[in-house]
Parts: C-alpha cells; structure tokens; sequence
C-alpha cells in the first residue's frame, strides 16, 4: 500500500474528483475509448498566398468551350488549400461559389483549371474571376461579343467594377461536376 501511495505522489495523481471543467477521456462499458465524431473540415481553406491566370477560350473535343486558366501557390502547400471560380453579372449584387467550383492547388507548380459552360456558348457581359477566397481575386475577365457572334475572354484588373462586388462560398447548394473523367473541370450553373 505504501508503495501505492508513494507511486500516486510522484506521478501527482489525485483522488480527488477533478473539476467539471477539466476534460477526461471517457471509457466505455467495454472498456474502449467511445468513437469519435468525425472531423469538421473547413470545405474553402484559403491559401496564404497564391497568383493565377485566365486564358482565352479553347474548344475541347469531349468537353465543347472551355476557359482555362491555372492557379500557382506562392507559399507552402497544404492537401485542404483550395481556389475557387465565379461568375459575375452586372445585374446581381454578388456571386456565388459552390463546393463544385472549389479546385485543389497542386503540391508543385501550376493547378490547372477548366472552365465549362452550361449551354457550350458563353454568356457575354459576365466576368470570370479565380479567387484565393471570397475577398481575394487572382485573375479576372470579362465576356465580350467578337466577331461572327463569338464571345471573347478578355482581362481586367481584380478590382474592376463589373467583379468588384460580394463572392459568397455556399456549401449548401451545389452544380453538377461537368463530367467524372475532368478532376480539374468546373461547370458553372445557367443562372450564372
């Protein structure tokens, strides 16, 4: 007993009941710690630092009018780093990014991304951003009308009038991923 007690002592353990407000692991009635819940994780984790850009519209055999573009971290990977797409129109008050427009950054170099249109033809006077995050815009441009009906993707500063209003992340509505074969494909609703 006295070795017990002499045990207890140098380890600093106490009988005593601990306070409510220490935290103890439970066991349960077999024995085992209780499973946990799953982690939350944090859908839109926005990189410290990253640059991006915004190319002209290519057409893909299997995938129709696309917009490429590509996002590079200028700081330290992270597997949960995340860049989002949004359209902006002239007559909405602010745009939105779904779960499905979110692209994870690459561990090196360029993160590549591809953006689809719902109807195959893009809308003219929307703006295309890349974001870092819903306040921070890599690279931007403007939907124009070219010749013969064609719409041209053509740059503007991140702060233009026509981008420079509220992107809001909504995890709760979602569009559809354009097709299971594109990782780094992003299709954007018809509403936008």
């Amino acid at each position: 007993m006295a070795t017990v007690l002499g045990w207890l002592m140098a380890a600093d353990v106490s009988a005593a009941p601990r306070p409510a407000s220490t935290s103890t692991a439970s066991l349960s009635s077999a024995g085992q710690p209780p499973a946990s819940e799953p982690p939350v994780l944090d859908l839109w984790t926005s990189a410290g630092c990253a640059t991006g850009r915004l190319g002209g519209f290519t057409t893909d055999p299997d995938l129709g009018t696309v917009l490429p573009g590509e996002a590079v971290l200028c700081g330290p990977y992270k597997d949960k780093y995340r860049f989002g797409v949004a359209v902006f129109r002239a007559d909405a008050g602010q745009s939105f990014v779904f779960q499905s427009q979110l692209v994870p950054y690459q561990p090196a170099g360029a993160s590549p991304v591809r953006i689809l249109f719902p109807d195959g033809l893009p809308p003219h006077g929307r703006g295309v951003c890349l974001l870092r995050s819903e306040d921070v815009r890599l690279a931007c441009v403007e939907l124009i009308g070219g010749p013969a009906g064609a719409t041209i993707a053509q740059p503007i500063p991140v702060d233009h009038p026509l981008v420079d209003r509220p992107a809001v992340f909504d995890s709760e509505q979602d569009t559809q991923l354009p097709t299971p074969g594109c990782a780094n494909c992003v299709s954007l609703p018809e509403d936008q």
